[in-house]
């Protein structure tokens, strides 16, 4: 794995590490919720699963992997 994408992972692992415990408190929290705030709270999760389910990813280029010290194999 290239030097940067080990760099990039490390300084974005507090924040990763934050949204988990947010969603362990959140999850923890849904069975003693009101009926109908339990219904929003779960509606407002799926929302944001769903959102993130649909977006499209690009296949990264060639030049692209190479930049990123990816090596590339054309299978010839």
């Amino acid at each position: 794995m290239p030097l940067a994408a080990i760099e990039i992972y490390l300084k974005r692992m507090p924040a990763r590490i934050a949204e988990f415990k947010l969603a362990l408190v959140e999850a923890t929290s849904i069975p003693h919720m009101k009926k109908e705030d339990k219904r929003s709270a779960l509606k407002r999760l799926e929302r944001t699963a769903n959102a993130y389910a649909q977006e499209s990813i690009k296949p990264a280029s060639p030049a692209r992997l190479r930049l990123m010290g990816i090596g590339v194999n054309r299978g010839k």
